[in-house]
This record gives structure tokens, sequence and C-alpha cells, in this order.
């Protein structure tokens, strides 16, 4: 996956946002777009296809005219025929009629940032003049919707949300949502703390592991129990993986996020991140932390593997991999992903327990088994 940053302009400030810089209105120029897309698409680490996600920052804030220039350059530079996919992860505040049209014309896919009703949504992502943005976000859904486009939710887990799991279940499954995806309130980037768990403390508390554990829970329940339209990415995932490791072919998870070019990510001065997209953001005082080149240094998207940085970082990521191997039972479900929270939270790849870690892993891998568990139970005691 090649992840573009247009801009890190955001017209939102949501209380844990990880992008910095979201109030420069710096774009990608064209000559960067380009050398980017170009270094992509002839790159031999290319298979049948390629996907360009348009994230870090509000992407709709670049405008349609950014986004017909980097069609115009994929179409150029294509010259593999490789299929090409493209989707944008948009707080959807921005989205009318023209974007849609622009949308469907281009089988674009699009990810809504939305985190639930507007009590759970607005208490977070709110905008500059500190004002909730769930009507507006819900605007660009309905337009979305209206206009027959696949509606994909992101939402992110904070302390608040664990206390209403019917709430969220219902709102995303009323609306029509199609895919729903969680992520937990992370310290990384530009955030530097969680409702979760605070940075001064060492570990998720009991408190939040029991609420996160109910909310799951009930969550799966309402889930199993409806007529299956909203697909929950981290219920069908864990579900996946759990059914290939009772098959006994030694299934482990391989997360894109510990192999190196798997995920490249392009800021908007084209500095190249590799791994987790959130290592774009870099460290305070330090933006360029954890660059490995620059799309007008180098010749081909290969080169960045000779780059002492990417060298050292990834020594260290495969450390951090091999020490979640020999210490976690579930592994085999993870794969030791989250390279970016290891570095945030713990400061250092070569560690290995994170909150997402903890919570969206292990307490989340531990409900499904649960469940699957209580399922297979009550069926076998229904025939017998």
């Amino acid at each position: 996956m090649v992840v573009i940053q247009p801009s890190s302009l955001c017209n939102l400030n949501c209380r844990y946002c990880y992008v910095p810089n979201r109030r420069d209105g710096t774009l990608m120029d064209d000559a960067t777009l380009e050398a980017g897309i170009s270094l992509a698409l002839k790159s031999d680490l290319l298979h049948s296809r390629v996907s360009f996600l348009w994230h870090a920052g509000e992407p709709l804030a670049a405008g349609l005219p950014f986004f017909r220039r980097a069609l115009s350059f994929i179409r150029k530079h294509n010259t593999k025929n490789t299929q090409i996919l493209n989707s944008v992860q948009t707080n959807g505040t921005l989205i009318n009629d023209n974007w849609c049209q622009f949308f469907k014309e281009n089988a674009f896919s699009i990810g809504v940032s939305v985190d639930g009703p507007a009590f759970i949504h607005d208490a977070s992502r709110r905008d500059w003049g500190n004002r909730g943005s769930h009507a507006h976000t819900m605007r660009g859904v309905e337009l979305l919707r209206k206009n027959g486009i696949k509606l994909n939710a992101i939402a992110v887990l904070t302390r608040e949300t664990l206390e209403h799991p019917d709430d969220l279940f219902e709102f995303f499954d009323s609306n029509g949502f199609d895919t729903l995806g969680f992520n937990v309130e992370e310290i990384e980037g530009a955030n530097s703390d969680s409702s979760l768990k605070c940075a001064s403390e060492p570990r998720v508390s009991d408190d939040i592991l029991r609420r996160y554990r109910f909310f799951m829970g009930r969550l799966f329940d309402r889930w199993s129990g409806s007529n299956g339209r909203l697909k929950i990415r981290e219920f069908l995932a864990n579900s996946y993986a759990l059914n290939q490791l009772r098959k006994g072919h030694g299934y482990t998870r391989v997360s894109d996020e510990i192999v190196g070019l798997r995920n490249v990510v392009i800021a908007k001065n084209g500095d190249i991140t590799t791994y987790s997209p959130e290592l774009a953001s870099g460290l305070p005082g330090n933006p360029a932390a954890f660059v490995v080149g620059n799309v007008h240094e180098i010749q081909r998207l290969e080169d960045v593997l000779e780059s002492p940085r990417y060298k050292q970082l990834e020594t260290e990521i495969q450390a951090g991999v091999h020490a979640c191997a020999l210490t976690c039972k579930y592994f085999a479900l993870c794969g030791g992903s989250y390279g970016s929270n290891k570095a945030y939270e713990n400061g250092s790849f070569n560690s290995t327990e994170t909150t997402s870690c903890i919570l969206h892993r292990q307490a989340t891998a531990e409900v499904v088994i649960s469940k699957l568990r209580e399922r297979s139970e009550q069926s076998r005691s229904t025939h017998d």
C-alpha cells in the first residue's frame, strides 16, 4: 500500500489525532506527487496491483484539482498496466455531490472516520472552534449513501465509548455502514496521552481491561445476533485466524506493519517512511526521525532498502517481533505488529506490549475465542 499525504491540513482538531501541523495548508507540489507515483508504479516490488491511500490530514482539503492531477500521473506512469486501487480516509465533512461523482467515476473506496452517535463522536472529534463535527460528518455520509457509495467506517475507541456498546452497534447498523473497524485511542505522533492509558501509567489498568472486554463481548453478541450485513473487522479477522489455526497448518499472521516497504508513506514534502503509517509523524522535535529516503533523492523505491536508517529500523523492529514471539501466547493472531506504538509508548521498537497490543489484539482475541466457544457449546447442546 502506498499512503500519500496531500497535505497535513485538517479542518478538524480531533482530541486524539496523531498527525502534527494540522493547520499548515501547504499542499504537496506536483513534482513531488508525480515523483512518488512514478517510484511506486515502476518498482519491481509491485505485484499485480497497487493500492493508493490518500490520508494523513484531511485529504479532501487538497481539493478536486489535486486528485485529478494525481490520477493523470497514475495513468501516465502505469506502464505495467497494474491494477490500481484508490481510497481515501476522510472525516466526511467536506463531501459534496462533486466529490461523490468523482469517487464513482474513478472507483474510489471511501473510509469515513466516525466514532458513533453524536454524544460519543463530538466528545473527541471537534473543529478548531471547539464545535462538534458529527452533523457535518453525517451529512457527508448521507451523500455517499444517496450516491450508492459503499460506507466503510473507522471508529476510535475511547474510555467513554466502552460504556456504550449497544448505542455504537445500533448507530453503525441503522445508518447502513457496510464495514466497521476499530482503532483504540493511542499514544503516538502528536497525541501524547490516551483516555485508555495515561502516559505515566506502566500498563493498561485492570479496570480498563474489564470495561474493554465487556464492550467487545456485548458488541460481539449484538453483531452475531444480527443479520450479518455489518462486517466488523476485528471479529472477522480473529475468526479467520482462529479457523486457520484449527486447521493445524502452523498459521501465523504476518502484519504489513512489520514488513519493510509493504506500506510506503510519502509525506507532502516527499519524505518516505515505511512499516506503520503513523511513523510519518516522527518524534517531538525530530519530524524526520523515521524517514528512510525522499522521492527526489532516489532513483528506485528499492534504494530505500540500502538506507542506513532503514537497516537500523529493520533490525530493531524484527528484534521486537522476535521478543513478542517468545513471550506472547497470542503471537499467531498478531504477528508482533504495532511497531509505531512500541516506539511511541515504550521508546523502542525492540519491545513488546503496548496499549493497542493489550486491548486491540490480546483482549479482543480473548473475547472472540470465548464467544466462539460459547456458540459451539450451545450448538452441541441444541443437537444433543
